[in-house]
């Protein structure tokens, strides 16, 4: 076993994140993610190259185009999709429409929802309406019921566990009610995510199943899959029953196919657009760019909020103390950086101060104030004054230089860049080894392990790569938040966490605006990283292709060009294109949904290293779990119920559960990595317990019998082989408390003490632990 095997949905959401800051060929999105766990899309802020007049040109229906993309996804079903840049930004869009968009500004335009949706007072529910008429590839409806069972089906996948909504249900046959598992005025950014906010077909997914579900997408989208051959090229064809109309009143798409070609060189990719085999390609930064717009291809560039920056481990020396953070920052010049790497075509930057650029909505220019900018003579002072201070972090005696590590992967422009900084560092009076991994180690590597010490990493200053338009309480609860894997600076601050709350819970933007920028001050005058400039995404076309840089929205609002080089495949055509007489003209067929009553058991629990599901999801979602004291603890009432009494865990990791934000924390974790056997142990000694206690009863304030019992349920949610055992009273149906849940996994166990239910005559939403219940 692998007790420090990174979380597999961390790997979704970061195996792009360092690379990002390694080329030119990689889009700048980092960090959030899973989209797919959530909406960490680079939003399109700014251009620098015009593109061209269109006006009045006669469009033409049909043909096919090809596209060069940078890499490929896992798969194409929304609640398994671990969707990278180009393959899941460019695939995904022509295969499924959004419940919302997402404009540069961050205005939420809804696309297949009727309206914005409506929040309750706190934000924990979302009530949004659907637009009637819109059917699946499959021919099924979008209505509210599908809604619903899309969430099912997420809570199923892979990433369900880290899922904010807890459930939805039908309010009537065109509006759907999101239950979140807490308080979160950003939600309908979910649903604009690249796969959170997909609109998929669930009678597909119930028929093809999860597996056959990633090469048989079935979405709502202007083109239907039609072939995938991985590592080379998926083909997608037009939709004939699209709901969209054209500007002009005719159908959409325009094109009959698209040919998305997997080609994760840079250079290939030109080579490719050179020699006439691709009509469009992306290019990740401006590598090459002028070359080709020379020769007469199109530049589409999207300048967003990602952007290259350093990141310090404010948990180790020296970084670990302030004035060595900001000391390495002001001996660096951004100038010197970016004339290594333009940041973009024009090759003019803009050096940033703080998560979000000037085009942000989020941006305050005041916040970023006490930033550490280039100032060599700053940095020299700060350095003497550290390396003569008795007391200095590193342990070394006085006048010692100071030594650190800078790591980055193996791309060579970064190693470039690392030299570059490595001078300027020494020119202080530090001393510098670069380190360089590859890709996927490097990643591992910064994060850390969910061993002791919790995802602290095993650096001290790296390359990474971060940005995104997301709502900043989505951003910075996991970039400053306690052992959260995410957080990779390992920087924390109560008054961040004052700030946070007030993200959490007001639905005012001013209110909002002004909590975030206290969390940019802080983060600037701590200088928690350094940033670089804003990157940019290229995407060059033949100039016969059209229709790349505006769209309509469903209202008839005409939007722009998209970030990330995310294109509206809907509006794109092809000069002198002829229809193709091999586009399907009915809808997809799919296999009918076989019912069972054979009920069969649980497959067995494959040994293994920690659950990437349970890892992650335990601190957010517990199953069926809202706080308030209902008596005194089950493990009082049922002794012996937690015992771990000759059992020797390979590792034990602890956090709390934050719980009902109205309550505060009031809840444990602790995630075992345990020998096999030792489980089943375990959860022998538990049942045992419990059924020594179960005649003991109490009663609630309105005096609701609750009667104490041992439930169990197989939590699809946590990972297709995990299992739940929960102690819980019962009243009418409900549990009541829950002191004490196991979540299993193979080897792993993750024990849950001291949390509460709310009662349903308090009103609260509660998830029965028992199915059925």
């Amino acid at each position: 076993m692998k007790p420090n095997r990174l979380l597999i949905i961390l790997l979704a959401v970061l195996a792009f994140a360092a690379t990002a800051c390694s080329s030119g060929d990689s889009d700048s999105d980092g960090g959030s993610s899973p989209d797919d766990s959530g909406t960490g899309q680079d939003i399109s802020s700014a251009t620098t190259e015009a593109a061209p007049d269109e006006t009045g040109l006669e469009i033409t229906r049909g043909g096919e185009i090809s596209v060069g993309i940078v890499a490929e996804s896992s798969g194409w079903y929304p609640p398994s999709a671990e969707t990278a840049f180009s393959a899941g930004f460019l695939v995904m869009d022509a295969l499924y429409d959004r419940w919302y968009d997402q404009t540069g500004g961050g205005e939420l335009i809804p696309v297949v929802a009727a309206a914005r949706a409506t929040p309750n007072d706190d934000a924990s529910e979302w009530t949004m309406p659907i637009r009637p008429g819109i059917m699946f590839h499959d021919g099924t409806e979008v209505n509210a019921q599908a809604a619903v069972d899309m969430i099912t089906q997420w809570h199923e996948g892979p990433f369900g566990s880290s899922s904010t909504i807890d459930r939805a249900e039908v309010v009537d046959e065109y509006t759907v009610r999101y239950f979140l598992t807490g308080p979160d005025p950003a939600f309908e950014e979910v649903l604009a995510g690249i796969a959170t906010g997909a609109v998929f077909s669930p009678t597909a997914g119930r028929a093809f199943g999860p597996e056959d579900s990633v090469d048989n997408p079935i979405g709502t989208g202007p083109f239907m899959f039609e072939s995938w051959i991985r590592d080379s090229e998926v083909v997608v064809v037009r939709n004939p029953n699209y709901w969209r109309s054209a500007p002009d009143g005719g159908t959409l798409p325009y094109l009959d196919r698209i040919r998305f070609r997997v080609l994760p060189d840079g250079t290939a990719r030109r080579a490719s657009l050179e020699a006439g085999d691709l009509d469009m390609a992306t290019q990740g930064g401006p590598d090459g760019g002028p070359a080709l717009i020379e020769q007469g291809f199109v530049p589409y560039e999207f300048i967003g909020n990602g952007a290259a920056l350093n990141i310090y481990n404010t948990a180790v020396p020296p970084f670990d103390d302030v004035r060595m953070r900001r000391a390495a920052a002001h001996a660096l010049d951004p100038e010197q950086a970016n004339a290594l790497r333009p940041p973009n075509l024009s090759g003019v930057a803009e050096f940033r101060t703080q998560y979000y650029n000037s085009s942000s909505r989020w941006y305050d220019e005041a916040a970023g104030e006490g930033y550490a900018r280039f100032d060599p003579d700053e940095a020299q002072r700060l350095y003497d004054e550290y390396i003569n201070d008795p007391g200095r972090s590193d342990g070394k005696s006085v006048g010692e230089p100071v030594s650190f590590t800078y790591d980055c992967n193996t791309d060579p422009i970064n190693l470039d860049t690392a030299q570059l900084f490595q001078q300027e560092w020494g020119d202080v009076g530090f001393e510098v080894e670069i380190r360089t991994t590859e890709q996927a180690s490097f990643v591992n590597q910064i994060i850390g392990t969910s061993s002791e010490p919790l995802f602290q990493g095993d650096f001290q200053i790296a390359c990474w790569a971060d940005g995104s338009e997301q709502d900043p309480l989505s951003i910075y609860r996991t970039r400053y938040g306690s052992n959260q894997v995410l957080n990779w600076t390992n920087f924390t601050d109560p008054a961040i966490d004052a700030a946070l709350e007030t993200l959490r819970t007001s639905l005012d933007f001013d209110t909002r605006k002004a909590a975030a920028a206290d969390i940019a001050r802080i983060t600037a005058d701590a200088q928690t990283v350094y940033w670089w400039a804003s990157g940019s995404t290229l995407v060059l076309g033949r100039p016969e292709v059209h229709g790349v840089e505006n769209f309509t929205y469903p209202d008839g609002q005409v939007g722009e060009r998209r970030g990330s080089g995310r294109v509206w495949w809907h509006e794109v055509w092809l000069e002198g294109a002829e229809p193709l007489d091999d586009v399907p003209t009915g809808f997809v067929e799919i296999p009918e949904v076989t019912t069972t009553t054979t009920t069969e058991a649980p497959a067995e629990p494959v040994p293994g290293g920690p659950d990437p599901a349970i890892a992650d999801a335990m601190p957010a979602a517990p199953p069926g779990l809202r706080m308030a004291g209902n008596g005194p603890p089950l493990a009082d009432l049922c002794p012996g119920i937690t015992t771990l009494e000759g059992i020797e865990p390979i590792s034990a990791t602890s956090q709390s559960y934050p719980g009902d934000p109205q309550l505060g924390p009031n809840g444990q974790v602790t995630i075992y990595v345990l020998e096999p056997g030792d489980a089943d142990t375990i959860i022998g000694r538990y049942e045992q317990a419990v059924a020594e206690c179960v005649e003991f009863s109490t009663e609630l304030d309105d005096g609701t019998p609750v009667n104490l019992g041992y439930v169990s349920r197989d939590l699809g949610s946590f990972g297709p082989e995990s299992y739940g055992y929960g102690v819980a009273g019962d009243a009418g149906g409900f549990p009541i408390d829950s002191d004490i849940v196991l979540i299993r996994s193979g080897d792993n166990l993750a024990l849950v003490t001291a949390l509460h239910i709310l009662s349903p005559a308090d009103g609260s939403v509660v998830t029965p632990l028992a199915e059925g219940a």
